[in-house]
């Protein structure tokens, strides 16, 4: 995990990067308050799972692919938490994940006082204009990049990544300051 040490308060934020390859990977890229939890924005955060891949597989060693990449917001407290998720990027969209493993990714999160919008490959996939929702995030950020690992990683999945897997990879990162 790679977290910022610069805070940041709005901006347009882009990222180009390789998805991971291996079985219950957790990659995300997101922003997380300084001095609390919530909120967040997840611009991307993806899972892979092997038992998706064993209905869609053509050589399950060589192949991992990702059967969602989800943008979204928490906000609210730890005891009253809300959250906020209008796009799903799964294989039944045009955005299909089986189609980014081996090509260079790109996301975008654009953060100002009156919108947040997320982008995936040039295409808009969420945005929020909502005061109330807005108002929330409203205070110094980082940025935290990482490749986790689901519940359900076991020993064989490390095995198997040690030999065939890929990290997540951060290729560009771009940042430009909010002149509201």
């Amino acid at each position: 995990q790679m977290v910022s040490k610069r805070h940041y308060l709005y901006g347009t934020f882009e990222w180009e990067y390789l998805l991971p390859k291996g079985r219950n990977l957790w990659p995300a890229i997101w922003l997380t308050a300084v001095e609390s939890w919530p909120p967040e924005i997840d611009v991307m955060e993806g899972w892979t799972s092997s038992g998706y891949f064993q209905k869609y597989r053509s050589d399950y060693k060589r192949f991992i692919g990702f059967n969602n990449i989800v943008p979204g917001l928490f906000y609210g407290t730890q005891d009253n938490l809300r959250h906020y998720c209008k796009a799903s990027l799964g294989s039944k969209t045009t955005f299909s994940c089986l189609q980014r493993l081996n090509r260079t990714n790109k996301c975008k999160l654009i953060w100002t006082p009156d919108v947040i919008k997320i982008y995936y490959n040039n295409h808009l996939v969420s945005k929020i204009t909502d005061k109330e929702i807005l108002k929330e995030f409203n205070k110094p950020m980082v940025i935290v990049m990482n490749n986790a690992v689901t519940d359900k990683f076991t020993n064989e999945d490390y095995i198997y990544y040690k030999q065939y897997g890929r990290p997540f990879s951060i290729i560009n990162f771009k940042y430009t300051s909010y002149e509201g």
